[in-house]
């Protein structure tokens, strides 16, 4: 209801204002989860970073393993 002036009245108010609250609400439970993404993006940015170190550390030990059985394998034919 409207009163003579035509501004809306105190319920239609709070009806704006809670509407707004949940906007409110939804858009802090959107940020929390970009910032909850963000972080489990640099974890595993971290976590691949760590395997390519791996990796190429196994790269090298392999390469020296297979020279070391093929010079004795060399030895002994």
């Amino acid at each position: 209801m409207e009163n003579q002036y035509n501004y809306p009245t105190d319920d239609r108010i709070r009806q704006q204002q809670a509407k707004v609250q949940e906007v409110v609400g939804i858009m802090k439970d959107n940020v929390n989860r970009v910032l909850e993404r963000e972080t489990r993006l640099a974890e595993i940015d971290t976590r691949a970073d760590e395997l390519q170190v791996q990796s190429k550390q196994f790269q090298a030990v392999a390469g020296r393993v297979r020279r070391k059985y093929f010079w004795q394998n060399m030895k002994s034919s």
